[in-house]
């Protein structure tokens, strides 16, 4: 995993069928200081859904479960700012900063969060394993919904015990 300054456009998709534009796992920053890591898309993932990043080195993003987090173990989890598929390359918010996210209905402002059986989209519910240094910005009421959120990670959220 390299990490350079953004001279990539972190919104664009790229087809399998080509070369990416640089090595999958490249980690970018924008101007912001947010920071952005090159993944192939692991099946469909909604546009701001959360996503698991493979450790095999190949760094495939499937939409987030609570079937792919243990408890305990460090996961590489971002967020598509972009929608994904199989048949893509694709930069994903990895931390260091605000972006927009998938969260479930009444997700309170400051709660930790956890992964959740609805694919890409987490919830202030306690499961089994909690996703720290995410948190939205403002409670999220009335239903399932993208919303404003902060990530302090740097190029991984830890999931740490519920």
């Amino acid at each position: 995993m390299t990490a350079q300054n953004c001279a990539f456009d972190v919104t664009a998709t790229y087809p399998t069928t080509s070369n990416p534009p640089a090595p999958l796992g490249t980690v970018t920053t924008d101007q912001l200081g947010r920071n952005y890591q090159l993944v192939k898309g692991g099946g469909t993932v909604a546009q701001y859904g959360y996503v698991f990043i493979t450790s095999d080195g190949l760094f495939t993003a499937s939409a987030l479960t609570t079937t792919l987090v243990a408890a305990g173990k460090v996961a590489q989890i971002g967020c598509a700012q972009v929608a994904l598929t199989s048949s893509l390359y694709g930069w994903v918010f990895r931390g260091g900063g605000a972006h927009t996210g998938s969260f479930l209905l009444s997700c309170v402002l400051g709660a930790p969060v956890h992964p959740t059986a609805t694919a890409g989209f987490v919830d202030d519910t306690s499961t089994t394993a909690r996703i720290d240094g995410l948190f939205v910005l403002a409670t999220v009421g009335g239903a399932d919904t993208t919303a404003a959120a902060w990530a302090s990670s740097q190029f991984m959220f830890t999931v740490g015990t519920a």
